[in-house]
């Protein structure tokens, strides 16, 4: 414990009020409670912890608080401290294996995970890098012929108004919150969104990793994808559409309850500019395209179930044209000064 200063990761008003000796005990003695919690986790022996499954969990969820977290290079150091060479390695996948089991409460993971890497500060950290994951090329890329429409396209609307324009939303297959996808099958349109489960402790573990963005210098992914997923569901219609189609996996309760943890979570969030600014763009000129088609087709209902007589054509267009007459003559009865200029401009002198 002696090759860094870990003193200067903490406030100093907490940190500073301990002596060295006692904050170093401090830091080894929580460094081994998490390195055997994590090791009985990922090996599958939560019988070592002499602990009951619901106060496993609890402590679990605690590991991840963001003012619970220790500094990931005390656990590197205690992990060089072991005589077994391959224990490194192994720290590795098991670390891998206990982040994602805390993951799977909410979102479905799959073979595809995205490296931590050394440089991570802390177990927040490499959740937050993992629920994230590679960017999908929408979100990568920035379409030149998009970024030229107007402010309009922003109007967005839920799965309920998607679904009856035949937008269908899919889960995609790596459960990265950075893997949004649009995609075209014919006119038909398959927005891709990660699986997730909505239950008790998904509130506190959004809340979590909202308030780990707001308090680092990273990009507010996470921030932004609770705001567009806000967006979608905006009543228990919209919850229960999404639910048709695989994703969420509501054990909160009701759809409303969903729809409502969304509200209140999204009421006071600002998404970072432009990170889902291409998909809702997609959707959006889509979900007006399809509208375009639907009026297209009710038109070409109605001249193929109302025209199929010639003489029933003939009497469609007569009776238009008295229509038309009739609201001319109206337009001029209740505004007689506008014919009276009308026909002065060509009055012959």
């Amino acid at each position: 414990m002696q090759e860094h200063n870990f003193k200067d990761l903490y406030r100093w008003d907490t940190a500073e009020c301990m002596e060295d000796k006692a904050f170093k005990r401090l830091m080894f003695l929580d460094g081994c409670s998490i390195l055997g919690f994590i090791c009985c986790i990922a090996t599958h022996q939560t019988k070592n912890l002499g602990m009951k499954s619901n106060l496993i969990n609890l402590v679990q969820k605690d590991l991840f608080l963001l003012e619970n977290q220790l500094p990931y290079q005390v656990l590197q150091l205690l992990i060089k401290l072991m005589k077994d060479n391959k224990i490194p390695y192994h720290w590795e996948n098991m670390l891998a294996e206990f982040v994602d089991w805390n993951n799977k409460f909410v979102f479905t993971w799959n073979q595809y995970r995205s490296p931590h890497g050394p440089k991570s500060p802390d177990l927040l950290h490499i959740q937050w890098t993992r629920l994230l994951g590679k960017p999908s090329r929408h979100i990568r890329s920035c379409l030149p012929a998009l970024c030229k429409t107007s402010r309009k396209i922003h109007l967005f609307c839920g799965v309920k108004e998607l679904t009856e324009a035949r937008i269908k939303l899919r889960p995609n297959q790596t459960g990265y919150i950075k893997d949004v996808n649009f995609g075209l099958y014919g006119i038909f349109g398959r927005p891709t969104l990660p699986h997730m489960t909505i239950d008790r402790p998904t509130r506190p573990m959004f809340l979590n990793v909202i308030a780990y963005e707001a308090c680092s210098n990273e990009s507010c992914w996470f921030t932004s994808y609770i705001c567009f997923l806000d967006l979608l569901i905006d009543r228990a219609e919209d919850v229960k559409k999404l639910r048709s189609a695989g994703m969420p996996k509501n054990r909160l309760g009701s759809d409303d309850e969903v729809a409502k943890l969304f509200d209140e979570i999204a009421a006071f969030l600002e998404p970072e500019s432009d990170t889902y600014d291409n998909i809702r763009r997609l959707i959006r000129l889509h979900f007006c395209f399809r509208r375009k088609i639907r009026i297209v087709l009710w038109v070409l209902e109605g001249i193929r179930d109302h025209f199929k007589n010639p003489w029933t054509t003939f009497a469609v267009l007569g009776g238009s044209f008295v229509i038309f007459l009739t609201a001319v003559q109206t337009f001029f009865t209740a505004y007689p000064q506008s014919s009276l200029k009308l026909s002065s401009k060509h009055r012959l002198f």
